[in-house]
């Protein structure tokens, strides 16, 4: 059984909160250990476009409810390919504020 992962953005100490077109509209997503990087990039790029105020040069990582840590930065190649869920239009809903990053690496 995979990991259920959320994405957050360390710079800006926020957790996405929209809906995410590759998990059935959920704000987390699920096993992503298990896709290649090029789609794993392609959900980064979402959640980044998506959320107010993100941006590709924040430090964004997905984090795994057993802990695992993918970095944004570590598979970012900015390729051109796209996945059709990327036209996906989310409902704009502002990203959660954390007080702390509770030992998020």
């Amino acid at each position: 059984m995979g990991q259920y992962y959320k994405f957050v953005n360390k710079t800006r100490k926020e957790e996405s909160q929209i809906s995410l077109p590759f998990n059935f509209g959920m704000a987390w997503a699920k096993s992503i250990e298990r896709y290649d990087d090029k789609e794993v990039e392609a959900m980064f790029r979402f959640v980044t476009k998506n959320n107010e105020g993100w941006d590709e040069d924040d430090d964004t990582v997905a984090v795994g409810d057993y802990g695992t840590v993918i970095k944004y930065s570590d598979i970012k190649n900015r390729i051109d390919d796209k996945f059709k869920w990327e036209g996906y239009e989310p409902e704009k809903v502002p990203p959660k504020k954390l007080d702390d990053l509770n030992g998020i690496e």
